[in-house]
């Protein structure tokens, strides 16, 4: 942060709203605007970029790694605006520069552009209008289609994808999409149903783009794309230039593959072949996708709050290059980077050679954006020891090129076992996400995993159940032993709810039905004192657990018979679904994207959640400080799992009428 502490100096070259310099002003910088710098040779560019620590641009000035090698004192650059292909992002990184930018601020403007170039394809409102503006009346020949039951694809399920696909539902377009980013649970969620790209192609009326351009989208659209597309598809595109191959494009629209495009952005801008832009089949506007008062000011604000926040170290946000920096302002992060950072320096001065390859090993999880940050830390650290002037917290990861691997307790939780009938769809998924046999013991209600089982099995580290209940597992024992235990709660539940119409009629008027866990304070809590109390005639339902009703008073009560079979989950589709949650579940935390249904992990839960103080947070302070306080005095079974079972002293969390923990 002391790098960045005397930032003052900030020059201006395009067109920002004038409310970006007062704010700067009003909060101590000095300011400098001069838009012609934009469109004048670099060399002037560099000469004045020299004198200052901030540089801020639209999309008009191009940032190349000579204008960044030219300006030593440069520290920061900001975007005012989403896209950063007019900066070398790469050479920034190099020389420690932050690249800031605003990726909120442009997309209601860019949303509405996109639906209103769609609205223009569909109802050939540009070409009428020229047309009629030259005298001419033809009705016939600009005749358009309905966009009402019409499938719109949309790349991209950002901020911006997601409002036109808001806006585009309410012409009743079908929208479908893909996004790497996302799941088809979380596209579902936008009224977005998924699909894989090769799978998208075929199916789009209309396609929109809303990705960054990058080596992985350069030409995404192209002849191999195309060919594979509805005839007569219509492509619109206010993202940016090169995404689609233009030339490709061209090919499509003569051949009548494309019935037409709406094109924002291009390969070159401004366009000096106009081929493609007088194509009778193409709308274009030149590049004004955030174009519009509200856009201009909001992102001439956010980027104005975002660099006095940081200077002023209240906060980091909108930073495309700058993890470990941006890593600084979660505080809970702060002694895990410094000591990374240490540990770099312990190497850096006790080693000869540089390494060849450097691993960290962990004892609970580390999400990937924090890892990338404790590189950076430790790779800080080392070249700062060993005397390298130039480095800070944005470029140490390039110039400290030393593999650095991450070692993770869940790393190698590769083997499984299943004990029970489960649904092949878990087994399935499993195998196609890398897993085999024997870390994770998987089983549904008939498989008792006792404590005998648990000690007599050392490699363990995770037992799922599938379905509901663990009440099948010495749940203790499991804690005691370090092993997570994880359940599917949600998957039974329709099947449940179906289960109780099938006991039921409409003659029947007052019943109990129970949906507790099995646990001491729910064993017999149907009894023959309950029974005695309950209204003469009543009818109970169980489709929890056996043991919450005492069979043999229930017998009595009922003079006759038997209590009804555990239907509840007995369904095909509740099976599929508790199989399908539960290698879900296991991926995903294996993959580091998230952690639901377990059973006995708080802490480890809370890794992947920021939170108040709640009781809940608080049991996972609890086993943190446990876990600190054994592993400190040289515990090695200790873990995340069983640090509180280990660790037996009473832990109260006192709280001040400010709500603050003491």
């Amino acid at each position: 942060m002391d790098f960045y502490g005397d930032m003052n100096r900030v020059l201006i070259t395009d067109d920002v709203d004038s409310q970006c310099v007062d704010m700067l002003i009003a909060n101590g910088f000095s300011v400098e605007k001069d838009i012609k710098l934009a469109k004048q040779p670099q060399e002037q560019l560099i000469k004045r970029v020299q004198e200052v620590d901030i540089l801020i641009v639209r999309s008009a000035t191009k940032v190349t790694s000579g204008v960044i090698e030219g300006s030593p004192r440069l520290k920061l650059i900001g975007r005012a605006g989403t896209g950063t292909d007019n900066i070398d992002t790469e050479a920034a990184t190099r020389h420690g520069i932050l690249v800031m930018n605003t990726p909120g601020g442009n997309t209601l403007s860019a949303a509405e552009h996109t639906c209103a170039l769609i609205c223009s394809l569909a109802r050939n409102i540009p070409s009428a209008c020229a047309s009629l503006k030259s005298g001419a009346w033809q009705r016939a020949e600009f005749t358009g289609e309905e966009l009402n039951g019409k499938t719109l694809a949309i790349i991209g399920l950002g901020k911006i994808g997601r409002e036109v696909a808001k806006r585009m539902q309410s012409f009743n377009m079908k929208t479908i999409g893909y996004d790497p980013l996302i799941n088809a649970e979380q596209s579902l969620g936008l009224g977005i149903e998924f699909f894989q790209l090769k799978n998208l192609w075929p199916l789009a009326d209309y396609i929109t783009i809303h990705v960054p351009l990058m080596e992985e989208t350069h030409h995404l659209i192209n002849n191999e794309v195309l060919s594979l597309c509805k005839r007569t598809v219509k492509i619109i595109n206010v993202a940016r230039g090169g995404i689609i191959d233009e030339k490709s494009l061209f090919d499509a629209l003569n051949s009548g593959q494309c019935g037409g495009a709406a094109l924002d952005v291009f390969e070159e801008e401004p366009p000096t072949d106009l081929k493609l832009i007088q194509h009778p089949l193409v709308i274009c506007t030149p590049h004004l996708g955030a174009s519009t008062y509200e856009a201009q000011k909001r992102v001439a604000i956010d980027l104005a709050q975002q660099i006095i926040d940081f200077k002023q170290g209240h906060a980091l946000s909108g930073v495309v290059n700058g993890s470990a920096v941006t890593s600084q302002y979660a505080q809970c992060n702060r002694p895990i980077l410094l000591l990374c950072k240490r540990l770099g320096q312990i190497i850096g001065s006790s080693s000869i050679s540089t390494p060849t390859q450097i691993s960290l090993s962990f004892n609970h999880t580390v999400s990937n954006h924090l890892f990338q940050a404790l590189e950076i830390y430790f790779s800080y650290g080392y070249l700062h020891e060993k005397g390298n002037k130039r480095v800070n917290f944005v470029n140490a990861r390039h110039l400290f090129e030393v593999k650095i691997r991450k070692m993770d307790p869940y790393d190698d939780m590769n083997r499984v076992l299943i004990t029970n009938d489960v649904d092949s769809q878990c087994v399935d998924m499993l195998i196609a996400n890398g897993f085999s046999e024997l870390d994770i013991l998987i089983v549904r209600i008939a498989t008792k995993v006792t404590n005998a089982v648990i000690k007599a099995s050392p490699r363990l580290k995770l037992i799922g159940r599938v379905g509901t209940g663990a009440d099948s597992i010495d749940t203790e024992a499991a804690t005691r032993h370090g092993i997570l235990v994880m359940n599917t709660p949600g998957g039974n539940t329709l099947s449940a709810t179906i289960g109780y119409d099938q006991l039921l009629t409409a003659e029947q008027s007052h019943y109990i039905t129970g949906h507790v866990p099995f646990i001491e304070g729910t064993h017999y809590l149907i009894n023959d004192e309950v029974l005695s109390l309950c209204k003469r005639g009543v009818k109970l339902i169980n489709v929890a657990r056996s043991g919450i009703i005492d069979e043999k008073a229930l017998l009595n009560a009922l003079n006759s018979g038997q209590s009804s079979p555990h239907l509840g989950v007995s369904t095909r589709e509740a099976q599929k679904r508790v199989a399908i949650d539960l290698a879900q579940q296991i991926t995903d935390f294996k993959q580091e994207h998230s952690l639901i249904g377990v059973v006995n992990g708080s802490a480890i839960t809370s890794q992947f959640a920021q939170d108040t103080v709640s009781n809940h947070l608080f049991e996972a302070l609890s086993i943190y400080f446990s876990y600190g306080y054994l592993h400190e005095k040289g515990n090695k079974r200790v873990n995340f799992v069983n640090a509180r079972h280990l660790f037996e002293v009473k832990m109260d969390m006192l709280v001040d009428t400010k709500t603050r923990i003491k």
